[in-house]
């Protein structure tokens, strides 16, 4: 999933990095940062209006906001963004079968389910 948006007005001191979280739901209730780079350092470089966002489950409805630092401090959140939901996805792979008992022209076999 990627997510967008403007770079907010500044008033002549710029913009050093942004931060951006998301939540399942819109009052951002148990939001967690999304990580924006690799490293902390890299995280507080990060001058892109463009992200994506990965690591997320499939078909979710996400929301997202985006925080704006400079030399200052920061801003507060945008307001949350409209849901967003990501794609539909196969289902995760089953354990592997086991034999649960034998006869002699059939077998019982037992997965776990994803």
């Amino acid at each position: 999933l990627v997510i967008q948006w403007r770079e907010p007005e500044f008033y002549r001191i710029p913009v050093v990095y942004y931060v951006v979280r998301l939540a399942t739901n819109p009052e951002m209730e148990n939001a967690r940062n999304v990580p924006t780079a690799a490293t902390t350092q890299k995280q507080q470089e990060f001058r892109k209006t463009r992200l994506k966002i990965r690591g997320l489950r499939p078909n979710e409805e996400y929301y997202f906001q985006v925080g704006a630092v400079n030399q200052i401090g920061a801003s507060d959140w945008s307001v949350p963004s409209a849901a967003m939901r990501t794609r539909e996805a196969p289902p995760a792979q089953t354990t592997p079968p086991e034999c649960m008992d034998t006869e002699s022209f059939a077998m019982v076999m037992q997965w776990r389910e994803p």
